[in-house]
């Protein structure tokens, strides 16, 4: 389980830390992969904060409230319930919590984080609302999506909370959820949410995935040692070591792009995050990556594997390992294969790259 302390740096606050005594707008919700739908609800509380939207709801009291010197606040858990409710089931993330809370940030709003534990897991909507919402983070004004559910069982919905709010002081906003056309999907609109791109993801239907989430699927960790194969054999790779949490992509290679950093420098205040020692390390790489089991020489557990094909030497030595390489999956360009022999895997290593050069354009 994440800290808070360990994200300090990534631009907010822990829940027990925050001490602000100025007024805010909140918007609420876990964030996974922070998708074109979440950032709706943060444009709506970044304009409400600047002075370029109004507030939906006008309220009942005559309260006049200047927005402009509110705080622009998201509350959000580090863990995903699912942890703690359902823990042999938990729910597979799109990102880690470090990279949802720098998406966040980068969207203009700090966040206020706590962890999902039995006290939080207990409190009731009332509870929530009155400790947290009013007498905590001084919400004057509170934004969700139309399907937020809060509190103990998550008994609480949209009207509960403007129900609290009437009498706890804020106001509620509902933003109902975005929906996107797909022209794959035969132009059926379809409503952008976390689970629908967790199943895009496992069928490896990348660029419908891409179209609703606004970026590239991705997957980041640190460059691991393995057992040096792909170097014997002439094509060099690096071992990323991913977060067992994470939702994976069928087994298979993808053309891609990566970019490095070194993992001191990772989940800084910036939105580019990669602020390296050179161009090199900066820009984004095109790449051959690969997640699987490697049945055609160990078949062990499943590891992401990248070749880069622009800087392929980059991965020949010893001097990247330690490093954070972040790889975003642009295309799948065909599934696992057990080949008969080394040199018939290097033969067709040697065709997926040109089919990555030419789908990375």
């Amino acid at each position: 389980m994440f800290s808070c302390s360990n994200l300090l740096e990534g631009g907010g606050n822990s829940l027990e830390d925050y001490d602000s005594p100025l007024p805010s707008v909140v918007v609420l919700g876990f964030f996974d992969g922070v998708h074109l739908g979440h950032r709706q609800l943060f444009e709506h509380v970044v304009g409400i904060c600047s002075g370029s939207c109004h507030v939906f709801d006008s309220g009942e009291t005559d309260e006049q409230i200047d927005w402009k010197s509110c705080r622009p606040l998201a509350f959000t858990f580090l863990d995903h319930p699912s942890r703690l409710l359902r823990p042999d089931h938990p729910v597979e993330l799109l990102c880690t919590c470090r990279e949802r809370l720098r998406r966040i940030r980068s969207a203009g709003i700090e966040w206020v984080a706590a962890p999902f534990d039995e006290n939080m897991a207990r409190m009731s909507p009332q509870e929530f609302a009155s400790k947290i919402l009013a007498s905590k983070l001084h919400a004057k004004l509170v934004v969700v999506g139309d399907d937020y559910r809060f509190g103990y069982g998550a008994a609480g919905g949209v009207e509960d909370l403007r129900k609290f709010g009437r009498s706890l002081g804020f106001r509620v906003d509902v933003l109902p959820r975005l929906s996107i056309d797909l022209a794959e999907w035969e132009s059926k609109r379809l409503a952008v949410s976390s689970s629908l791109l967790r199943d895009l993801v496992k069928k490896g239907k990348l660029d419908e995935a891409r179209q609703l989430w606004g970026c590239y699927y991705q997957l980041d960790g640190i460059i691991v040692h393995g057992r040096k194969v792909g170097r014997t054999l002439g094509i060099p790779t690096a071992n990323i070591e991913i977060s067992h949490l994470l939702v994976h992509p069928p087994r298979g290679v993808f053309a891609a792009l990566c970019q490095l950093s070194r993992s001191d420098n990772y989940c800084g205040q910036e939105a580019n995050h990669f602020s390296s020692h050179n161009l090199s390390d900066t820009a984004a790489i095109p790449a051959l990556a690969y997640w699987g089991n490697r049945p055609t020489f160990d078949h062990g557990r499943d590891i992401l594997e990248v070749c880069l094909l622009t800087e392929p030497d980059r991965f020949g030595s010893d001097e990247l390992y330690g490093w954070h390489l972040e790889v975003n999956f642009v295309k799948m360009l065909r599934g696992q294969v057990h080949f008969p022999n080394s040199q018939a895997f290097v033969n067709q290593v040697e065709l997926d790259k040109r089919q990555a050069l030419t789908a990375l354009g």
